[in-house]
């Protein structure tokens, strides 16, 4: 299976960018044809190719952190023109690269917007600096999220969770079912805090909905 794998920064130091490179790594290891488009100028993973796409301005980021020849800015002080021309580039730069089976992008933003941009079949990674940093607060991101997923595939969320339970000496069915509580309690947590990122509910209106979903 040909994959790509969209991460706009670096490819070590941080969560996201780890996760980046180990997950590439896995993929290649497994026998598929693996690309990795991100901004790391020196980015090299064994058995990957990786391709640096063209900013058209400034790098959008969750945290400010230093690149070596790019201009970084937090997301929310981009305008709506500028994160247009991004997404436009960083689609082409995937599209250029040939056809692929699957893309997987990271971060609900900027990533589900690349990767519907590109036309290919795809899944979206979300990660927490995005949550925290960028959507927390911010209507216009989350709905713009949502709009881009919505073709999606699929969102991954928890993908360490089974790991790291198995890691305790957890294993066959004991595992998956300790796993599937674990993705009820998350699922019931994201959908809160996702609403109250959108609906920019009050406290009150946030404790009413979570007794809504305990009942």
């Amino acid at each position: 299976m040909r994959i790509f794998i969209w991460h706009g920064y670096l490819l070590q130091g941080t969560g996201s960018n780890e996760y980046t490179t180990a997950l590439a790594r896995t993929l290649s290891a497994q026998g598929h044809d693996v690309t990795v488009f991100c901004q790391d100028p020196a980015g090299t993973i064994p058995g990957c190719e990786v391709i640096r796409p063209r900013l058209p301005g400034r790098l959008p980021v969750f945290v400010l952190d230093n690149y070596s020849d790019a201009e970084p800015g937090l997301v929310g002080d981009f305008s709506p023109a500028e994160l247009d021309a991004y997404v436009e580039a960083n689609a082409a730069a995937i599209n250029a690269a040939g056809p692929a089976d699957l893309l997987i992008a990271n971060h609900l933003v900027l990533g589900g917007p690349v990767a519907a941009a590109t036309g290919l079949p795809f899944l979206v990674k979300a990660h927490g600096s995005e949550l925290e940093y960028a959507m927390r607060d911010d209507p216009g991101l989350c709905a713009w999220a949502t709009e881009s997923v919505r073709g999606s595939l699929g969102t991954v969320a928890a993908a360490l969770v089974p790991l790291i339970l198995d890691a305790y000496g957890l294993s066959g069915p004991a595992l998956w079912v300790a796993s599937s509580y674990v993705f009820l309690i998350a699922g019931a947590a994201v959908t809160l805090m996702m609403a109250t990122l959108t609906f920019q509910l009050t406290p009150a209106e946030r404790k009413e909905r979570l007794a809504e979903l305990r009942a």
